[in-house]
């Protein structure tokens, strides 16, 4: 190989690999610019995720009264008995859920009450973690190990309803995508280098 062509593939390399990088984004979902009919919502989707209500319905409040408030809009959703909330993304791409603010709402009561999050990984694998959920105080969580997830399911409590806020989120690159790239960048080498001899 000549020195340009070694030039060449170091210069595509480079972009291939920044560019596989740069497909992994990270973004914080809040709803302060969103509005659900609360008797009738039990999906809906924000930028790419959905969200699903297991029980009763969910909505989208200011968070000043009844609980926990942190200023904005929050969702909320019946955590009582049965009830949860799952975030998937809709094109069923998998993310890694980074953090998230928790705080009781409506009927939660006097106490703290614990939170199961389950997560559903690629090979449909589960994780849970218990966080506690005050009545009063929203609470931010940071996690490390809830990684290349098709859902989450934020579980339920034995009373009331809960506000989630600040999800933040990172989408995973898929594989096959980056791979299709780094053969798409080799083409046009190959092409380049054969046009110069």
């Amino acid at each position: 190989m000549t020195r340009k062509t070694l030039s060449s593939v170091a210069l595509a390399l480079s972009l291939a690999l920044s560019s596989a990088f740069a497909e992994a984004v990270t973004e914080t979902r809040d709803f302060n610019d969103q509005t659900l009919t609360p008797t009738t919502t039990t999906r809906f989707f924000i930028d790419g995720f959905s969200f699903a209500t297991g029980v009763g319905h969910a909505l989208i409040v200011p968070n000043t009264r009844y609980g926990a408030s942190n200023g904005t809009m929050s969702l909320a959703y019946y955590a009582g008995g049965n009830g949860f909330e799952t975030l998937a993304s809709r094109s069923g791409a998998l993310f890694d859920l980074l953090r998230f603010d928790v705080g009781g709402y409506n009927n939660f009561g006097t106490q703290s009450q614990w939170l199961t999050l389950t997560g559903v990984r690629q090979d449909g694998s589960e994780l849970s973690s218990r966080f506690e959920v005050s009545p009063t105080v929203f609470q931010s969580y940071a996690l490390d190990s809830f990684t290349n997830l098709r859902s989450v399911r934020f579980g339920e409590l034995s009373r009331g309803y809960v506000l989630l806020d600040n999800l933040r989120v990172s989408t995973v690159p898929e594989p096959a995508s980056s791979a299709l790239m780094f053969a798409g960048l080799g083409l046009l080498v190959a092409v380049r280098a054969r046009r110069r001899r």
